[in-house]
């Protein structure tokens, strides 16, 4: 009856009342709006705290992100920070000089202050921009301070070599960071280029991003506070490589770099350092298969000159690195691009190479041969180029092991 009523009232007044499952769904709905509202009541304790908790995280993920950013990153990855601390000590192991007068302190002294200055320039060198008109200032300077110390001696020979392992140390980990980052964009692909932006404003993503000059101030200050031990990161500012648009530039640069630096190392007796660094960049030697021709080309003419170096006898290294460095880059010499702007080396350097790289495999243990003869066979194969043709060094290999085999046939049969 009481049903009969409410259909009559509401056919009366024009108004259509809801089912009780409608109703009943928008009541569920109302539940579910409540649940979104801080200040409703329908929040029990556990969603209060829940929703304070979650605050409290993002709040400290940007103090973090605000913390990181003005605080100067560690040169210590780079070797600037320990090679200025060796330099000027007497009781250090790389400055091999006997303290007994008050002359030799202060030669000791001399040489600590040039080597930093030499670290200086160093580091400037891989920070301008190669076409910054400065650059070239700085690369002279650089060499002129190591003709310098290698003509004055009394120790400042061991100066050039700490500062310029240190130099290659620091140039390498910014070449091996920037070619990671040019492979993480081709492997994300440009349809993600504007998303990564995003990521970027995301906590903690822009640690390593340049400021301005004011606020880079601000960031020295600040740091000297929080981390004193770092008193030299305002003399060594961190990487700017890593999301620079024009990587492909920089990488180069760094590169090239390395290739001098590595032949300053050779004139200061001082590539065993760069050779064992060298040889155990197993991740860069996998990029640099990929990278830009005129990338590549830096890099080769490197590994070429180390190999060189160690087949001439300049330079002692353990035959472990030795194998290393072929192992790592016998497939860059494979498939880097020879032709246009990537032009390596000149038909005569070509022959030279070749001959140095099949040197150095004969020299090494028949079973490391075995291992680096197979890599160039298969790389060789597949690559377009008809260089580096080791197959007299192949063929070397395969008639000493016939020969090893035949004769160990006959010791059996004795």
């Amino acid at each position: 009856m009481m049903a009969e009523e409410i259909n009559v009232v509401s056919s009366f007044f024009g108004v259509e009342l809801l089912s009780p499952s409608r109703r009943l769904e928008f009541r569920r709905m109302k539940s579910d709006l409540d649940k979104l509202n801080i200040f409703s009541v329908n929040w029990n304790l556990a969603d209060h705290v829940r929703t304070i908790g979650l605050f409290i995280l993002y709040f400290m993920g940007w103090m973090m992100r605000i913390l990181f950013t003005f605080v100067p990153q560690r040169m210590d990855v780079c070797g600037i920070s320990t090679a200025l601390d060796s330099l000027g000590h007497p009781d250090s192991p790389n400055i091999r000089v006997v303290v007994d007068t008050d002359q030799d302190h202060l030669r000791i002294k001399s040489s600590g202050a040039i080597g930093r200055a030499l670290l200086q320039v160093l580091s400037l060198v891989n920070d301008l921009p190669a076409s910054s008109r400065k650059y070239a200032f700085a690369r002279a300077l650089t060499e002129k301070i190591i003709a310098e110390n290698l003509s004055h001696g009394y120790g400042f020979e061991s100066v050039n070599r700490v500062a310029l392992s240190a130099g290659f140390k620091r140039t390498l980990a910014f070449l091996n960071e920037t070619l990671a980052s040019l492979h993480q964009q081709k492997r994300v692909g440009t349809v993600w280029s504007v998303p990564l932006k995003f990521i970027r404003m995301l906590p903690g993503a822009g640690m390593a991003l340049p400021l301005p000059a004011p606020l880079s101030l601000v960031r020295s200050t600040i740091g000297g506070f929080l981390n004193p031990s770092s008193h030299w990161g305002h003399v060594f500012p961190p990487s700017r490589v890593v999301y620079e648009e024009n990587g492909t530039l920089m990488a180069e640069k760094l590169a090239e770099e390395l290739l001098w630096l590595a032949e300053k190392l050779s004139v200061c007796s001082a590539l065993e350092e760069g050779i064992n660094q060298w040889s155990s960049s197993t991740s860069l030697a996998s990029m640099a298969v990929s990278a830009n021709p005129r990338i590549q080309r830096s890099m080769v003419r490197l590994t070429a000159l180390l190999v060189h170096e160690i087949v001439q006898g300049n330079v002692d290294v353990a035959r472990e690195v030795k194998f290393k460095l072929l192992l790592h880059w016998i497939p860059l010499f494979c498939t880097a691009t020879h032709g246009g702007d990537g032009v390596i080396f000149n038909t005569a350097e070509k022959v030279d190479a070749e001959k140095t790289l099949a040197e150095a495999i004969r020299n090494l243990p028949d079973s490391d041969q075995e291992v680096l003869l197979a890599i160039w066979l298969q790389e060789y194969a597949m690559s377009p180029s008809d260089w580096p043709n080791l197959q007299s060094c192949y063929d070397s290999w395969c008639f000493e092991t016939r020969k090893l085999g035949h004769r160990a046939h006959l010791d059996e049969g004795k």
